[in-house]
């Protein structure tokens, strides 16, 4: 594993998404946290090429773009438009999917991590609020690979208009605390 030479340690939690982040980032030793879905592949210089890249254009914060696992054209299409859409935001309205948030420890610290309360899209609240105290930006030399099995379960159109729905939803309604879009997570308590 890539992440044993950096000292890295998986921390499993039961529970929503945001219990994990903030349990692995209360056991984590270093200056620069990150964060993964269990659905994440990296290259095999990701974390070093993020790193390098965060330092160069001093960032507080930074996501990763998303590549499917896979050839599919309906997924590449998909995660291309996620992340032009994460590119045109990280100036003015920071997005980023949990796949891959780089976050410093201050500034995780300052914005209190995770908020528990949010049942989907913690992570693109957690960005948001990342952007608003510190410099946010999209990692330009790492990508992660995303694998595409919620879609192949669930459904790519299901799956992609729930989402499509939650980002409407949240600017004018705000976090999502309740299952409102009924989006399967199967997290055990």
């Amino acid at each position: 594993m890539q992440g044993e030479k950096f000292g890295c340690k998986v921390v499993k939690s039961g529970g929503l998404p945001a219990v994990g982040r903030n349990n692995g980032a209360k056991a984590a030793k270093g200056g620069i946290l990150l964060f993964l879905d269990a659905d994440s592949l990296i290259e095999n210089n990701f974390l070093e090429n993020a790193v390098n890249d965060m330092e160069r254009r001093k960032l507080d914060a930074a996501g990763s773009y998303l590549y499917p696992l896979g050839n599919r054209l309906l997924d590449r299409f998909f995660l291309g438009i996620f992340n032009v859409w994460t590119w045109i935001t990280q100036f003015f309205y920071a997005n980023a999917c949990g796949t891959g948030i780089f976050c410093r420890r201050r500034l995780h610290e300052k914005v209190k991590g995770f908020d528990e309360t949010i049942k989907l899209s913690e992570d693109m609240d957690y960005a948001k609020r990342c952007g608003r105290i510190g410099k946010f930006r999209m990692i330009k030399n790492s990508k992660v690979v995303y694998s595409m099995r919620r879609y192949d379960k669930e459904g790519r159109l299901r799956v992609a208009f729930k989402l499509l729905l939650s980002a409407f939803y949240r600017p004018i309604f705000g976090e999502i605390r309740s299952d409102v879009f009924r989006y399967n997570l199967k997290y055990k308590k």
